[in-house]
């Protein structure tokens, strides 16, 4: 199920419409989302703006197209479904093989969810604009998008500064210029303090 991770990741879509995506919904180029499947009910997407198209990048294609001959080239039907043809239970996929996997390597697992997030991270880590990424998402408010999905992270800070201090450098002197003022003081009126 190795085209199932890949694809999460690629299209940042919730884990409700990554089972409902169907065949008849990708072209090589996009996936539609019209439908979301909970546990075994399939209905409509989240939200009236959660319908929409998601482009699909060339690993994305190369994992679909991959899954689809190993799915016996169909046209038509859930791209990921079990042996009766019906939607494929994530939860069950990231019970018995993702997790296990992930803690033999001691690597913690936060969930289908956190494949949107870090779509949201890495775009916007990419310079990718809000809005840009709120559509990819799929989000009625961009406010949404940056205050709950994009997450900093610490280097994103580190560099930030960096940026900041070269950007400063080229306005303010990197050393105090000794300009041979002397300093002297004044009287006992203001306690003493030192002026230039």
């Amino acid at each position: 199920m190795t085209s199932c991770d890949g694809r999460i990741h690629f299209t940042g879509a919730r884990k409700g419409e990554i089972r409902g995506f169907v065949w008849e919904g990708y072209d090589g180029y996009a996936i539609e989302i019209k439908q979301s499947v909970w546990r075994s009910q399939v209905g409509e997407p989240k939200r009236e703006k959660s319908k929409g198209t998601i482009p699909v990048i060339a690993q994305l294609k190369l994992f679909l197209e991959r899954h689809r001959i190993l799915s016996g080239n169909p046209l038509q039907g859930f791209i990921f479904r079990n042996p009766l043809g019906n939607p494929f239970n994530l939860d069950v996929l990231a019970r018995e093989v993702i997790r296990p996997a992930l803690e033999a390597e001691e690597i913690p697992w936060y969930g289908w969810h956190a494949f949107r997030r870090g779509l949201a991270t890495n775009l916007h880590r990419l310079g990718v604009s809000d809005k840009v990424i709120q559509q990819i998402l799929r989000h009625a408010n961009v406010t949404t998008t940056i205050n709950i999905y994009v997450k900093m992270v610490t280097r994103d800070a580190e560099e930030a500064m960096k940026r900041l201090e070269s950007k400063c450098s080229l306005v303010v002197p990197q050393t105090v210029p000794q300009l041979g003022v002397r300093l002297t003081r004044i009287g006992s009126n203001n306690g003493g303090h030192e002026c230039a």
